[in-house]
């Protein structure tokens, strides 16, 4: 992560922290609730959360009897994660650093964890660290874990005729995108999706810089394709099992300056149980996804 991204967390610990005080449609509820969805049916074991930020999801599992590390490269995400935390902190490792960092890797090279989270973490990576991310994650893991990974959706540019829909266009990716999003609709289940798109043709072509639409103010938060992200994590030997979708668009995001826009979408996000978040359908119109994987 580059210096202006560690800054703004840096700087932005009580901001993120609020987010969790609102409704549980806003993207970073929706990311935690999916991730303690996925992990439900295996019994407590050990944790490991990526990019922690202010702990939420920790507290959440550390309460279920979970044993977890939560690494983040703020300390003042790390300072808030402590006192989020601080009625269950016997079972918590709490680490500052970036996962790449060789201390970090020292402290947890001895675990194999049963669950690993990194929700909202890879956009803000290098694009030439991604590969080695997913590696790394495969030989933190123990057999059977669950692995979670959120990922902004590249698919939304589609459909949200912004600047993002326009740079696509510009660099010649709307076609291929259609393709994949084509795809998405004909497949009749997840597992069929997954296969076909395990060997889609991915788009090449990254951006350079992206438009700020945002409070998050970073130059470069990456996007992937569900598609692109799938062979990404094949390759590091990871197996994929299902896709979730996050923050989902029932409206087009060009009426948002309309009157109670906001409030009609979080009530749509709200009505959806999490267990239809998994619905391959809802894809194309969510700006963020999840991939649930594993060894």
């Amino acid at each position: 992560m580059n210096e202006k991204t560690k800054l703004f967390f840096e700087q932005n610990s009580i901001y993120w922290n609020s987010l969790f005080k609102n409704n549980k449609s806003n993207t970073v509820w929706q990311r935690i609730l999916i991730a303690e969805k996925i992990v439900a049916n295996k019994k407590n074991g050990t944790l490991l959360d990526i990019g922690c930020g202010t702990g939420q999801f920790l507290e959440m599992m550390l309460k279920k009897g979970w044993n977890c590390i939560g690494i983040d490269i703020a300390e003042n995400m790390i300072a808030v994660s402590k006192k989020n935390t601080s009625k269950n902190k016997k079972n918590l490792r709490l680490f500052k650093g970036s996962i790449f960092d060789k201390d970090i890797k020292k402290k947890i090279s001895n675990y194999k964890f049963d669950a690993i989270v990194a929700l909202g973490l890879i956009e803000y990576f290098p694009l030439s660290s991604i590969n080695s991310f997913l590696k790394l994650l495969n030989k933190l893991s123990a057999n059977n874990n669950k692995i979670i990974l959120g990922s902004r959706n590249r698919l939304f540019n589609l459909y949200s005729y912004n600047e993002f829909t326009e740079y696509e266009e510009k660099i010649g990716n709307i076609n291929k995108m259609h393709n994949e999003v084509k795809k998405i609709f004909s497949c009749s289940n997840q597992n069929e999706l997954i296969k076909e798109l395990s060997n889609f043709r991915v788009l090449k072509k990254y951006p350079s810089f992206l438009p700020n639409t945002s409070p998050v103010n970073i130059d470069l938060r990456l996007q992937f394709t569900p598609a692109d992200l799938i062979q990404r994590c094949l390759k590091a030997g990871l197996k994929v099992y299902k896709l979730w979708v996050v923050n989902y668009h029932p409206f087009s995001v060009k009426i948002s300056n309309l009157k109670n826009y906001q409030d009609l979408k979080n009530l749509v996000n709200e009505k959806i149980p999490i267990q239809d978040l998994n619905k391959k359908e809802l894809l194309p119109n969510s700006s963020t996804f999840i991939i649930e994987c594993g060894v």
